[in-house]
This record gives structure tokens, C-alpha cells and sequence, in this order.
């Protein structure tokens, strides 16, 4: 009996008898392979040289379609009721590092015009330049060249959602206020660029 426990032994660890440590890999290679879950976001833009130096080759329409994390996309969004508003903080950027960024703007509680004059606007191109300027409701102009408007928070098929329109005239290269850019839609330049987002702090 006394030799046939080592032997016993040494089977258990040809064959990794430890059920539980074979049991909890299972459960994280399960969860690698989980699809991400957070914030989403579904976009689609084109920067457009309007004045000053231009690329040699005017950049692509750019879109996003994914969850934070998600094949390194960035995405995030808070639309935390503050009173009677919210502040509207949404960052979408692709695993290159173009995206859209809104910061300080304020709409009720199921959106609306924008409220106050905080709202700001970052566009980022690598094709490009990065562009960066105030925003409103009304369209643009020189002092406040991105309009954000259609601001939409509802349930959409059960998810609440926030929708949005953007667009920009002649909005400034952050550090370079000579080259001027559009923000438009990726098919029309007179178009707005939509803004989806879901999964939000807030909602």
C-alpha cells in the first residue's frame, strides 16, 4: 500500500488532477473571449480643409462603431444630472487616435438647445491637424464656429440613448489659428456629422 501512494501521486500530476484549478481556467479563458461591454459609440465625420495649409490629400471620412476597449477604440460618456441639466462629457477615438471630444456642454434633462456658452469642441485627425474651438446651438460662427444641436436623450428599443448632430465652419488647428477646418458629414459638406452614444454614466 505504502508504494502505490506515490505512485498514485505522480498520475495525479501526469494528468492534473486538481479539478479546481482546471475549473477556474475554463472561467477566464470564458471571460477573455466575452465580448466588451461600457460605453458605446457610433459616429461618423470628415474633417474638410476650408483655409490655410492644406494636406496634400484631404483626410477620409472617419467612423466608429464600438464599445470602450473594444479593438482599441476609446470611447466615454457621462451625462450625469446636475439639477435640473446635464453636462455632457463624450470622448470616441479609434485605435489611430482620430475621434471627437464635447466638453462643458449643458442641455435638460432630455436634451435640447445647449444651455450656457461652455460647450467646446476637439476634433482630432492624424491625417491632419487637431482642431479645437467653442460650441452652440445656432450655426456657426467666428466666435463660436461648431454647432451641436438635435440633442436627443431617449430610450431607443429599450437602451437610453443620446443623439446629436455636429458641425463646424472654419473651426482653428489647436496651435495654429491660421489653418482653419471643417467638421461635416462623411458624404456632404453641408451635412452634420451624427453622434451616437449608449452606456453612458448618467443614463
Amino acid at each position: 500500500m505504502r508504494a502505490a501512494i506515490p505512485a498514485l501521486a505522480l498520475l495525479c500530476t501526469l494528468a492534473a488532477c486538481d479539478g479546481d484549478d482546471g475549473g477556474e481556467d475554463g472561467g477566464m479563458a470564458g471571460e477573455d473571449a466575452a465580448v466588451p461591454s461600457g460605453p458605446r459609440a457610433v459616429l461618423s465625420w470628415r474633417m474638410r480643409c476650408a483655409s490655410g495649409r492644406c494636406p496634400a490629400e484631404e483626410p477620409p471620412a472617419r467612423s466608429i462603431d464600438a464599445v470602450n476597449g473594444q479593438d482599441g477604440h476609446e470611447v466615454f460618456c457621462d451625462l450625469t444630472l446636475e439639477g435640473d441639466e446635464r453636462r455632457l462629457r463624450l470622448t470616441a477615438r479609434d485605435r489611430e487616435g482620430n475621434g471627437i471630444e464635447v466638453r462643458g456642454a449643458r442641455v435638460g434633462p432630455e436634451g435640447g438647445r445647449l444651455l450656457g456658452s461652455l460647450c467646446q469642441i476637439r476634433v482630432y485627425e492624424t491625417a491632419d491637424v487637431d482642431v479645437f474651438g467653442p460650441c452652440g446651438s445656432n450655426n456657426p460662427t467666428a466666435d463660436r464656429p461648431c454647432q451641436l444641436q438635435r440633442v436627443d436623450i431617449r430610450e431607443v428599443d429599450g437602451v437610453p440613448t443620446l443623439t446629436g448632430e455636429l458641425r463646424c465652419e472654419e473651426v482653428p488647428a489647436e496651435g495654429d489659428d491660421t489653418r482653419l477646418r471643417d467638421v461635416t458629414s462623411p458624404t456632404s459638406a453641408a451635412g452634420h456629422a451624427e453622434l451616437t452614444f449608449t452606456g453612458c454614466l448618467g443614463l
